[in-house]
């Protein structure tokens, strides 16, 4: 876990695709659409949850709100898109 918020984590919220110290690009995708297969920021909140489900360490569900209020809007707006992180953001 700490070492994924040290490379990928943006603090605005929200996993990036590529790690901090990977070749410099000129875009850095994060995303949150749920294309063929689960984004990474899906799969991390699912993982957040339950991580904190089974520990109760509040820096899990910490990181999941994060995620959740970074991609919210767009799930909201468009939820067909988004249906593993719909599914992470209720289970």
């Amino acid at each position: 876990f700490n070492e994924i918020i040290k490379h990928f984590w943006d603090e605005r919220g929200g996993l990036y695709f590529y790690a901090k110290d990977a070749e410099e690009l000129i875009y850095r995708p994060m995303e949150g659409y749920d294309m063929a297969t689960p984004s990474s920021n899906s799969v991390m909140l699912l993982c957040l949850r339950k991580l904190y489900r089974a520990t109760g360490d509040e820096n899990y569900l910490e990181y999941a709100d994060k995620i959740s209020n970074t991609f919210g809007a767009l799930v909201n707006n468009a939820p067909t898109g988004f249906c593993f992180m719909l599914y992470s953001m209720i289970n």
